[in-house]
């Protein structure tokens, strides 16, 4: 298993549409060695929120083997 995670911080109140964000397919998941995606969010900081998004492939070879831009 290999995971890349991402994490950014965003400002309250914008929840509800970065969770419609990464509800909608991506082209990943069509990715060979592809297992899965997690979206968490972090709301205790007073100041902002965080999301951190987690995506699982088979094995690193998997990744590496991703199409560049």
């Amino acid at each position: 298993m290999y995971i890349i995670e991402q994490r950014q911080k965003f400002e309250k109140g914008h929840k509800q549409a970065i969770l419609e964000r990464y509800q909608k397919p991506f082209i990943l998941q069509k990715v060979d060695g592809f297992v899965k995606r997690e979206v968490l969010i972090n709301e205790t900081n007073k100041d902002f929120d965080s999301i951190i998004v987690k995506v699982y492939f088979e094995s690193r070879e998997a990744y590496s083997e991703l199409p560049t831009t």
